[in-house]
């Protein structure tokens, strides 16, 4: 259920006057309806987004090309911006990443894996271990962005995963390349890698939400 930017100041208004406010579901799209102590009663559309379906995607590839280059990065940004409520995820079997505890454990792990990708021991990223890491979590990431915005998640799952093998394959090999040919320390690369795995996210987060 995706709650329209008026539902927040109905649900104020009915507190304040005493007046009975509800939610419905049709199947379809969600409802406000209620009634005032005047008698005047209100039934408002909650926002049901009509989301460009090669917008959003556009948006799961993007992600998932995000997670192939930062496994934790983008679903934990995924997470706090359900957490505030501008993903919504209530009641969905991705809920879970919706919660604060939930945020807080995956941005542990991003933090971990900014850091561990600097160090001369990380793995390759296109070793088996790391790679499906980065598939299932560009899957659940993309997954969650298809419920909070109407669309199918097995099309945002699809499209998490294919993303994510691209990106790991091209940031390996883009960064391995530019850091071989232009003798720069690895871990600058890898910084610039994660501003723009970070301003990615942001960008794709700034399109659908």
């Amino acid at each position: 259920m995706i709650l329209g930017r008026s539902a927040p100041i109905l649900f104020s208004l009915g507190r304040a006057y005493g007046s009975t406010v509800e939610i419905k579901h049709d199947g379809a799209r969600d409802a406000l309806i209620g009634e005032f102590d005047d008698g005047t009663s209100i039934s408002d559309p909650l926002q049901s987004r009509d989301m460009n379906p090669a917008l959003f995607v556009f948006g799961a590839v993007a992600i998932g090309f995000a997670s192939g280059l930062r496994a934790f990065t983008p679903i934990a940004l995924v997470t706090w911006v359900a957490v505030w409520g501008w993903v919504p995820l209530g009641g969905s079997r991705l809920a879970f990443l919706g919660t604060t505890a939930g945020a807080l454990v995956v941005s542990f792990l991003a933090l971990a894996e900014l850091i561990g990708d600097k160090l001369p021991f990380a793995p390759s990223r296109l070793s088996p271990g790391p790679l499906g890491g980065r598939l299932l979590t560009a899957s659940l990431a993309a997954a969650a962005m298809a419920i909070a915005t109407g669309q199918s998640w097995i099309l945002g799952v699809l499209c998490g995963a294919i993303g994510s093998v691209g990106g790991a394959f091209a940031g390996f090999h883009l960064r391995r390349n530019i850091v071989t040919r232009l003798r720069i320390t690895d871990w600058i690369i890898a910084v610039l890698e994660d501003i723009f795995t970070i301003a990615l996210v942001l960008l794709v987060l700034a399109l659908l939400f």
